[in-house]
């Protein structure tokens, strides 16, 4: 039995389950790891470690857009002063006429 089977097995007993129960579950988790050659049950480490580049990436990218919303913030500043200035000339040309 692998370590992680042992240790299911021992806390299955610990936890008061029956010997024949706990053996066929600890079996059951040794038949799967059988099953998928090469591959290891996940640990929280491991997960971690995995997701890291993930994060890393999903970090960059939301300073990317944090950047990019920032500057289309003042573009839209920019465009909204500009507006203003144009409608008070037109305001005052067409009171001049007036």
């Amino acid at each position: 039995m692998t370590s992680i089977v042992q240790e299911l097995y021992t806390a299955l007993k610990a936890a008061g389950v029956d010997e024949g129960l706990a053996v066929r579950a600890a079996g059951a988790v040794l038949g799967r790891e059988r099953e998928t050659p090469g591959h290891e049950l996940v640990t929280v480490d491991h997960l971690r470690a995995e997701l890291a580049p993930v994060r890393a990436a999903i970090g960059v990218t939301a300073a990317e857009l944090r950047a990019e919303l920032a500057q289309v913030k003042v573009e839209i500043i920019r465009w909204n002063v500009g507006t203003l200035i144009a409608l008070a000339g037109l305001g005052i040309a067409a009171m001049k006429l007036l």
